[in-house]
């Protein structure tokens, strides 16, 4: 976690940067410069992405230390308000049980 925080979600990176000694005053402004990139969570119109037959698979660990099943969910069921029941033509979600981060953890191994 504290390579990421400390190559891509601060501007300009800083290999110096540590999660004990994040500044709470200070770093979230950095962590901002990045956000248009990383923050897509507010779009669920994806008018384009489904024009092109577009799909998302999305799979996400339950064990997963660094972001939270929840937002996915969250993410998911805020798809499925906007696009009602052709969301499954799409996107799907898949929750892993004993997933950490994009691998590994006790049911992956």
């Amino acid at each position: 976690m504290e390579d990421a925080l400390q190559g891509y979600f601060v501007t300009p990176p800083d290999r110096s940067l540590s999660i004990y000694s994040f500044d709470f005053d200070r770093d979230p402004a950095r962590m901002d410069a990045h956000a248009w990139i990383f923050n897509t969570a507010d779009d669920v119109q994806l008018d384009g992405f489904r024009a092109r037959g577009g799909k998302l698979l999305f799979a996400h660990g339950l064990a997963d230390p660094i972001f939270s099943a929840d937002e996915m969910v969250d993410y998911y069921q805020r798809l499925q308000r906007q696009h009602g029941a052709s969301t499954s033509d799409f996107a799907r979600l898949f929750l892993i049980p004993g997933m950490s981060h994009c691998q590994g953890g006790a049911a992956t191994d």
